[in-house]
């Protein structure tokens, strides 16, 4: 795994409680972590989080996926795509 590019492949099973979130937060800070690799990272494993991110997240989601979408296949995603993504993004973060 190349850093910039975390798994996320951890399952359902793996969450941080809200309470242990600035823990976390600076102890990847010290780690060297950028606010967006950080960002990146935890709202996949706190829904709070997630939701307070709310739209930015989703949109940077996107931007990934559609980045991925055209190095594969070397279209863009119209608007009914992206709309579709979108919701799929919402649901795998439960925002």
């Amino acid at each position: 795994m190349k850093r910039g590019q975390p798994n996320f492949e951890i399952g359902d099973k793996a969450q941080i409680p809200d309470n242990d979130m600035p823990g976390w937060i600076q102890t990847l800070r010290e780690g060297g972590f950028t606010d967006e690799e950080i960002d990146r990272m935890l709202i996949h494993l706190n829904k709070e989080y997630a939701k307070q991110k709310g739209a930015d997240v989703v949109e940077e989601e996107l931007k990934i996926v559609e980045k991925e979408f055209f190095a594969k296949s070397g279209r863009y995603l119209n608007e009914d795509e992206k709309e579709y993504f979108k919701k799929g993004i919402r649901e795998r973060l439960g925002i």
